[in-house]
């Protein structure tokens, strides 16, 4: 048969059912609760907890992050979530970026359905 009923008895709704749904039906990328961003010398602290990426709800846990400064003039820099589905290691990490410019964020639109990449700024 060439239709199926993914939401009915005895059918398995798998996580890429379930964040198709939710990207579709909330069709924004952010924070839900806490997530604050603060920086002392070298280190960005993260503070837990709740967001979604393209339907894909996480969960982040207080982390210390130690970043990279700028031996003279500054440096541009970002802590940002990276969502790579085709990655079955790292699916979901929390990573820092720091350069004379910052290249833009890969985010691409149809992650959920191709396995893809998808990255959301925390802070800059």
């Amino acid at each position: 048969m060439s239709i199926n009923l993914i939401t009915y008895a005895n059918q398995t709704v798998t996580p890429t059912n379930d964040a198709i749904i939710y990207e579709n039906a909330i069709d924004q990328n952010g924070i839900f609760n806490g997530v604050t961003v603060t920086v002392a010398g070298n280190e960005v602290n993260v503070g837990g907890g709740y967001g979604m990426i393209c339907g894909r709800e996480f969960l982040i846990e207080s982390e210390t992050l130690t970043v990279t400064l700028a031996p003279s003039g500054t440096l541009e820099g970002r802590v940002y979530v990276r969502l790579d589905l085709a990655d079955s290691d790292y699916p979901i990490q929390l990573l820092t970026d720091t350069a004379a410019s910052l290249s833009g964020l890969e985010q691409e639109d149809d992650v959920n359905y191709t396995n893809g990449v998808y990255e959301m700024e925390l802070a800059t």
